[in-house]
């Protein structure tokens, strides 16, 4: 491999082409290629940032003998065959969150990195946060005490996305889910690596604000027992049309705000 990495990346919607800017400001790799079936969108990304290739498919991306790291950004029913042909070409693969639609399709994408020796890494970047960093370390140096519960809440406005039939988001052919499977995704991620393995979970998902049939839940609840003897609520919604951050708290006497 070269000593600049080659990025391809596949998808430049929204943050597709917010990864774009970033990857065309950091030394050591350089956005080799992309892929994008919309041609407006194809050739605005490729002038912005003198992107050498530019495909209408994926297929042809993952074949790019100057591509070492393929970026997916795309919807989730894509991420499972993007990475397997990307690993078969000999390319690493970063994957937007979440993993895939199921939990089957993603087992099989670690398989795939398994037989191919090749890398996978998905998207959480809740985990390079600094706050949530901090919060990791406290809680690893016994800071806050014993942790005994976690509450978490997401409350977003994706009410104009949810709400039109032809868009993927919440559909379940295209993202596996609703609300839960996509933002519900990052904070399960940091709560699993705060406190460890789950014993058991409950969760409700519903569909309460968001008419449009070919949706799935817009709003859940997930409560989770730890095996490190922690209860951890979860509260999310796409369904909040004026959007708030309320704020969330760990550990007893000490109060962590994130």
């Amino acid at each position: 491999m070269a000593d600049t990495l080659g990025i391809g990346i596949v998808g430049v919607g929204f943050v597709g082409e917010y990864h774009a800017a970033d990857v065309s400001k950091l030394e050591g790799q350089k956005l080799v290629a992309i892929a994008e079936p919309n041609e407006a969108l194809r050739e605005k990304v490729k002038s912005q940032f003198s992107v050498p290739h530019a495909y209408a498919s994926w297929e042809d991306l993952v074949q790019d003998g100057s591509v070492d790291v393929v970026y997916i950004c795309t919807p989730n029913d894509l991420h499972l065959p993007i990475t397997e042909a990307a690993m078969d070409a000999g390319k690493d693969v970063i994957c937007e969150k979440p993993i895939a639609r199921s939990a089957a399709e993603g087992r099989a994408m670690i398989e795939k990195s398994r037989q191919t020796g090749r890398k996978l890494f998905i998207a959480f970047n809740q985990r390079f946060r600094p706050s949530h960093q901090k919060t990791k370390q406290m809680l690893d140096e016994g800071a806050i005490g014993r942790p005994f519960l976690a509450m978490s809440t997401f409350i977003g406005n994706e009410f104009e996305r949810m709400s039109d039939p032809k868009n993927w988001k919440g559909t379940l052919e295209k993202s596996g889910g609703g609300v839960l499977i996509d933002n519900g995704t990052h904070l399960i991620d940091c709560l699993n690596w705060w406190f460890g393995e789950a014993e058991s979970v409950v969760s409700r998902c519903r569909r309460l604000v968001i008419s449009t049939q070919n949706k799935e839940e817009d709003t859940s609840l997930v409560a989770i027992e730890y095996k490190c003897g922690v209860l951890a609520e979860l509260a999310i919604t796409f369904g909040a049309r004026y959007s708030t951050w309320p704020k969330g708290y760990i550990g007893a006497a000490i109060r962590t705000e994130i």
